[in-house]
């Protein structure tokens, strides 16, 4: 049997459940508002403005954020000042927006205001107007732009995540435009400091170093001279440092991978790759290196591929006559 004092203390909490239930479900008289903007972007030509809007939104009885104020967390209103008559405000967002706004109440029903925003250097101005044409539950509409700001911030947190993963393959693709400061990325600096020590690394140099230079303008390719400039360093003392150690360690994937073009490792290549061919192969250890070097020298792949193409044997003496008594015979019997 449960004992007395339990099934009080149940009972109670179950009491104050129901109370904070009822609390959060009571309704909370509010006002339902038309509000209707007009909007006018500056370097538009005539007659382009756009058409005006007219949308519908529950408020609490003491209005307390300007009309069509943002609802995503994207936006700050600050410096609001209230009136008798009407209010004012200032308004600071992401992405370099800025702008105030101010209204004025016609009686109890109705308002009219103004509304600048400014852009990127393009300026919006707006004509707002409302009225009042109903009541409503603000506490309803409380939850609903909680419920919106949830939704706005779960949206960003998969934005972020979306760009940390692109921001991740610039570095292990070694691109750089997605790390500049003018990428819409947003990328943090850690992603740039990685990106730039992974670049002068014999693998980061591996990667880069073959990618041609762009030849469109402001269109990227990937090649060292792009990530050097984004690092602020100098895309010749790279391939000096990296090409010069490879070649006096010998490590063949490195100066494969670019060295061979910007004049390294010729006596390697003198050595091991010169003169060879099908029936006179190199060393299965730098096969693989001596063909990526012809690709890049094309004096090496020329002469490598005129010693690959077999020449006829001269003639003996003997098959000499026999032709030659082939051709007077062909001469005097026209065949």
């Amino acid at each position: 049997m449960t004992p007395p004092s339990l099934l009080i203390h149940a009972g109670l909490l179950s009491l104050c459940a129901a109370v904070l239930s009822n609390a959060q479900a009571a309704p909370e008289p509010g006002d339902l508002w038309e509000d209707t903007v007009e909007m006018e972007m500056s370097g538009l030509p005539a007659g382009m403005a756009q058409r005006a809007q007219t949308h519908r939104r529950c408020s609490p009885r003491q209005m307390e954020t300007p009309p069509m104020a943002d609802q995503s967390g994207r936006c700050e209103m600050f410096d609001l000042r209230r009136s008798a008559d009407g209010m004012a405000w200032k308004m600071r967002c992401e992405g370099n927006v800025s702008g105030a706004g101010e209204i004025r109440y016609e009686g109890r029903d109705r308002y009219r205001g103004a509304w600048t925003v400014d852009a990127g250097g393009r300026t919006m101005a707006m004509k707002m107007s409302g009225q009042r044409v109903g009541e409503c539950d603000a506490s309803e509409a409380r939850r609903q732009l909680a419920a919106m700001k949830q939704q706005a911030a779960q949206a960003q947190h998969q934005l972020a995540d979306a760009h940390a993963i692109q921001c991740k393959s610039a570095v292990d693709t070694l691109m750089a435009p997605s790390l500049r400061a003018d990428s819409p990325l947003g990328c943090e600096p850690k992603y740039k400091a990685e990106f730039c020590r992974k670049l002068q690394s014999p693998d980061g140099f591996a990667i880069v170093a073959g990618r041609p230079a762009a030849t469109v303008a402001g269109l990227p390719s990937g090649d060292l001279k792009e990530g050097a400039e984004l690092c602020g360093a100098n895309a010749e003392e790279i391939s000096a440092r990296i090409c010069g150690n490879a070649e006096q360690q010998e490590a063949l994937d490195v100066l494969a991978a670019g060295c061979v073009s910007r004049g390294y490792a010729r006596a390697l290549v003198v050595r091991e790759c010169a003169g060879r061919s099908f029936s006179s192969p190199p060393a299965e250890k730098y096969r693989q290196f001596c063909a990526s070097a012809a690709s890049q020298d094309t004096t090496l792949a020329g002469a490598s591929r005129a010693r690959s193409v077999p020449t006829a044997a001269p003639a003996s003496p003997q098959q000499e006559v026999i032709d030659k008594g082939r051709q007077l015979l062909k001469g005097l019997f026209g065949r």
